[in-house]
């Protein structure tokens, strides 16, 4: 299969359940009857469809969400959406949120097993502190290259994002740029 797949798919799946366990003081003991235990539930699920499209192009098609139920999640604790992993055209790592969900629609153009150019576009649909039925949606898209080396495969990407009602501004974009290790 090597650094990029050309056709098949590949999924993943991750559940969480349990308690939580808050210390009321900060004493450095164990926790006593007065420490809050609430439940936690966390779900995250994403999958990948490569479709062939000739002799040396392929389309990716990927949904990817996550879902956390927790009434003492921080701030802190939440998903973080945007960048090169996630949300292209979006600062890495910049939008919290406790549910989301994401698409990718990405057409490339393979010139070895390693090296492609790629045109995507992104769909995320996340909510940030807010109730379940107010959701934000951006849209991300762009260009870029990817190119193996003996360690690894190398990304650079072009990408904006945009906002509904938002007019397109390629000056608001931004350059993401990845190392991904293979060993």
């Amino acid at each position: 299969q090597g650094y990029s797949p050309y056709a098949g798919q590949r999924g993943r799946a991750m559940i969480w359940n349990g308690q939580k366990t808050i210390q009321t003081e900060a004493t450095g003991s164990e926790p006593g009857p007065n420490a809050a235990r609430p439940q936690v539930f966390q779900l995250e699920a994403a999958a990948d469809f490569f479709q062939p499209l000739g002799a040396h192009s392929t389309l990716l098609m990927g949904v990817e969400g996550g879902y956390w139920i927790d009434t003492t999640l921080a701030f802190n604790q939440q998903y973080r959406l945007g960048g090169l992993e996630s949300l292209r055209g979006v600062p890495q790592r910049s939008v919290f949120t406790s549910r989301y969900a994401l698409t990718t629609q990405e057409y490339r153009l393979l010139f070895d097993d390693g090296a492609y150019i790629q045109i995507f576009h992104d769909v995320g649909l996340h909510n940030q502190w807010q109730p379940l039925d107010s959701y934000q949606r951006r849209h991300g898209m762009g260009a870029g290259y990817n190119f193996a080396a003996p360690f690894g495969i190398f990304s650079l990407q072009y990408a904006y994002a945009l906002l509904p009602g938002q007019a397109i501004d390629w000056r608001s974009g931004w350059l993401h740029f990845g190392f991904r290790g293979q060993f």
